[in-house]
């Protein structure tokens, strides 16, 4: 199964599918980096990119992008609009790339991760670096796990 035949419904509101790179712009700037320019959120490589959309009823909520590095993915900009945020999304979108990576040949996933959601990537199976660093004025980690 190649990415662009990969998709999956977890109910009927949900739906997780590949994306294109310009689709997932929009989200990642409003809720990440909303008084940056819209350029900010525009990665060099994304063109390299897998991307991944959710869909709640048929409306792009929340993208991931994950960089595939001989078999090192690593995800950048996962971001879920503000007003579905909590209700699991962002942990389906996870695991599906996850899976979709894994089938790959892929064997293990990292991020730098906001402080402020390490409790995400805790449940989610992430281990969390002890060293926090920061990037344009917010602290973060780097969380990592096996496929």
């Amino acid at each position: 199964m190649t990415y662009k035949e990969f998709q999956i419904i977890f109910s009927s509101e949900l739906e997780i599918k590949k994306i294109a790179a310009e689709e997932a712009i929009d989200i990642r700037h409003r809720v990440m980096w909303p008084d940056r320019p819209r350029r900010d959120v525009i990665l060099a490589d994304d063109m390299k990119a897998l991307h991944f959309g959710a869909f709640k009823n048929g409306q792009l909520v929340a993208v991931g992008s994950f960089f595939n590095d001989s078999g090192v993915v690593r995800l950048r900009k996962l971001a879920v609009e503000h007003e579905h945020q909590g209700n699991g999304i962002a942990s389906n979108l996870l695991h599906t790339a996850i899976e979709v990576l894994r089938r790959e040949g892929c064997t293990r996933i990292w991020c730098d991760a906001r402080v402020s959601a390490s409790e995400f990537y805790l449940r989610n199976g992430f281990s969390l670096d002890a060293r926090v660093f920061q990037k344009r004025g917010k602290d973060y980690v780097v969380a990592n796990r096996a496929l």
